[in-house]
């Protein structure tokens, strides 16, 4: 028989990986928004009451109210399979190295030539579709196929950021966006956070703690359910903007933008049901 003593471990706290993030991230506002680019592409809307959506954006419950826990806070969400996933596929077949060379890619601002197409898990609603560059000449050099890898991130969240604004203007009021707080371990790479920027036309705000955003997020809340934490204003003094990246007024990515939709048609239901790729 065991003679050590049991002890009991109070569960305080049980939250989802982007509800935690968006409490590590401080976005607990109406009309505030977390994009996390982790293992997929995540945007996230707080709308306080549960809001009416179109196909392709859910919603979800965030929160208890901490201040009445008896009533949810919830958020508008937005997904994509294609992101880290991408990056590791780039780094696996000898495009860079190490994540630190992503932020030698150039952020300034240049007419693409050649496009890429992330959708191993397919895209949108088309669990078929290929993924592909396209637009390769003879001069394309191994950076420009890199470039276009990370450009096909940044075009995919801005395709579901304005899927997602368009339902949240269209369901809780027309709402001018001052920021967009990202997170998760993409989010290091300047150059997507810059196009992002760039297209979305809205500051993005990378903070201290982005890349274990949740991991703080349910500490905060397991700690608060314990006692430990009063006050989620204290909480949110240690979280601070560490980068933020300005919108550039640019004709030129938003070209790019809708070049890269045009090869989209071309790389879709490429897998047909019958054809046992995956």
């Amino acid at each position: 028989m065991s003679t050590h003593e049991r002890r009991a471990i109070p569960i305080t706290a049980v939250v989802g990986d982007v509800q935690a993030s968006m409490f590590g991230q401080c976005v607990c506002h109406h009309g505030e928004c977390l994009l996390i680019l982790g293992t997929g592409a995540f945007i996230n809307i707080l709308t306080d009451q549960v809001s009416a959506c179109n196909e392709g954006i859910y919603p979800l419950v965030a929160h208890s109210d901490l201040s009445n826990p008896k009533e949810n806070i919830y958020f508008l969400h937005a997904y994509h399979s294609s992101c880290a996933n991408v990056i590791n596929w780039a780094r696996q077949t000898g495009f860079f190295n190490d994540f630190s060379d992503l932020n030698k890619i150039s952020i300034d601002i240049k007419l693409s030539r050649v496009f890429f197409l992330p959708a191993f898990g397919g895209h949108n609603n088309d669990p078929y579709c290929g993924s592909g560059f396209i637009g390769i000449e003879y001069q394309t050099t191994h950076d420009d196929l890199l470039r276009s890898i990370l450009e096909s991130i940044a075009f995919i969240v801005y395709e579901l950021f304005t899927l997602i604004k368009h339902d949240f203007n269209k369901y809780q009021g027309e709402e001018n966006f001052k920021f967009l707080r990202i997170a998760g371990g993409v989010s290091t790479c300047d150059f997507i956070c810059q196009t992002i920027a760039n297209l979305t036309k809205i500051t993005i705000e990378r903070c201290n703690a982005f890349d274990y955003a949740s991991g703080i997020g349910a500490g905060f809340l397991a700690a608060y359910g314990f006692g430990l934490i009063d006050d989620y204003e204290d909480f949110q003094k240690i979280i601070t903007v560490e980068k933020k990246f300005q919108p550039i007024q640019s004709e030129i990515t938003e070209k790019n933008f809708k070049q890269w939709l045009t090869m989209i048609p071309r790389f879709s239901t490429w897998y047909q049901k019958d054809n046992n790729s995956s």
